[in-house]
């Protein structure tokens, strides 16, 4: 059952003491494309000083590589048989690698303090030995475990890869699942923000906008100055300059029956949500990404999650912005084809804990990036209609 074709690893992800892990790596550990990374304990000990000490120590990593492969196998006996649930109880295979590396990153940072017979770099290294199996067999070996710390503490705990710490379950672990589920979204959400200026650029190509001035300079360097507005409305002006798409024609006299009425369209309103939600995005993204390497109280008390929370919130809101402004313009001027959006944007309501906010975040990044792919399909066939009808009409002149 463990023993499937790797998948290609392209970076390597190290941990312990002294060093900092960021969201970017988290994202790529628990990645599904190609860019995939391994994670790797810090180790400050010396090399071996000649053949004998090399000996030993080949010996050492022989029995502990043996060690890890035992613990591996009661892990994935444990999960196979555990029932964690509905999929609001649970954890997919990147939230599930991200928890076991930031707890992993944890304990290699002496934040948690195993019994008398295991140090906690053994510890640490037993469950990396644990990521970097499901990270290089992610075709074949699926990772599901409960988003409910009690219960991933208890699967732990039956796979004796951890021994009972009060500590470890009502410290670490409700700090770290939440953590680890939200930043991924938060990740990929970020991600996802970058693309949007460009994709929305094709789709005020297929819409059209009445106002050539809509993303003017005047408007919002001089008259709008907010830093975000500013950027997207240029990247607007930059990616459209020179655009023969019929709905853009300019609406001057000699084109006015050609010119596309689009008053209330989405279009209009690209720089007012974008600036704001990248913005906003961008701003969270640095804050968790500093509390994800925020350790833990000298007197065993967790830390206060409420800037996590207010994060999360900020970071749904803009999440919620971008997906419905997508979704509009994805439906606009469309009457023979339905985009593929099927799901209907989370709600803001009952949002009180950061479980829940967490599982909405995820929610909000997976729509919304279905409704980017329905966006650019929507523009791509009309730039192939367009394209086609060109090269009729210089085939009708050239005869």
């Amino acid at each position: 059952r463990i023993m499937s074709t790797p998948s290609p690893i392209t970076r390597t992800v190290i941990i312990g003491k002294g060093r900092r892990i960021t969201i970017r790596e988290l994202v790529s550990i628990s990645s599904s494309d190609d860019e995939r990374a391994t994670v790797e304990l810090f180790s400050v000990c010396p090399p071996p000083v000649d053949a004998a000490a090399q000996l030993q120590k080949d010996a050492e990593d022989a029995a502990l590589e043996t060690k890890h492969a035992a613990s591996l196998l009661r892990f994935t006996d444990v999960c196979a048989n555990v029932n964690v649930g509905s999929s609001l109880t649970r954890m997919g295979n990147d939230c599930g690698l991200a928890s076991l590396t930031l707890l992993a990153h944890y304990i290699s940072q002496d934040r948690y303090y195993p019994n008398k017979d295991q140090s906690s770099d053994e510890l640490a290294s037993s469950l990396v030995y644990i990521i970097n199996h499901y990270v290089t067999h992610s075709e074949t070996a699926d990772l599901v475990l409960p988003s409910n710390s009690e219960s991933f503490y208890q699967i732990l705990i039956s796979a004796k890869i951890l021994s009972p710490n009060s500590t470890l379950l009502t410290v670490a672990l409700p700090r770290i699942l939440p953590l680890a589920m939200g930043v991924m979204s938060v990740g990929k959400l970020h991600t996802l923000s970058k693309g949007v200026d460009a994709i929305s650029a094709l789709s005020v190509e297929r819409i059209g906008v009445a106002d050539p001035k809509a993303y003017d300079s005047v408007l919002f360097d001089t008259l709008r100055p907010h830093r975000g507005l500013i950027r997207s409305a240029s990247v607007l002006r930059v990616i459209l300059e020179g655009s023969k798409s019929p709905a853009n024609i300019s609406s001057s006299q000699e084109n006015k029956e050609s010119c596309v009425d689009t008053a209330g369209s989405p279009v209009v309103s690209i720089p007012s949500i974008h600036g704001y939600a990248i913005d906003a995005i961008a701003a969270s993204y640095k804050t968790l990404e500093l509390e994800l390497n925020c350790c833990e109280s000298l007197n065993g008390q967790a830390l206060d999650m409420t800037l996590v929370g207010l994060n999360y919130s900020q970071v749904l809101n803009a999440g919620v912005a971008l997906l419905d402004a997508s979704r509009d313009r994805s439906v606009w001027n469309l009457s023979d084809e339905t985009p593929d959006v099927t799901t209907a944007a989370p709600s803001m309501t009952e949002l009180n804990s950061l479980a829940s906010l967490a599982s909405n975040l995820y929610e909000t990044s997976r729509d919304l990036h279905s409704s980017l792919v329905a966006e650019i399909k929507a523009a791509y066939s009309y730039i192939q209609t367009q394209s086609a009808q060109a090269i009729l009409l210089q085939t009708k002149k050239a005869d």
